[in-house]
């Protein structure tokens, strides 16, 4: 999870390889108590935000992107 700004800056890096050529399981969730909670296969984080309920509200409307095909898919047009 990355997500970076003029003032900001959220990361989080698993010690999973994401980019496997499997399909994966992830879930994102920000509670109202300033917690993010990731889960990628099972594999759970928990990650402690400080920051205003402004900045999380805007975290909460950013648009979601599940990026990258991988090269088993290039010959696709």
């Amino acid at each position: 999870l990355v997500y970076n700004n003029e003032h900001h800056e959220l990361k989080h890096i698993f010690k999973k390889d994401l980019c496997d050529g499997s399909w994966h399981n992830v879930t994102l969730s920000i509670s109202h108590s300033n917690i993010i909670v990731i889960t990628v296969d099972g594999h759970r984080k928990r990650l402690q935000l400080k920051m205003s309920s402004e900045l999380i509200e805007f975290f909460r409307n950013l648009p979601i992107y599940i990026g990258g095909v991988t090269g088993l898919f290039s010959s696709i047009t």
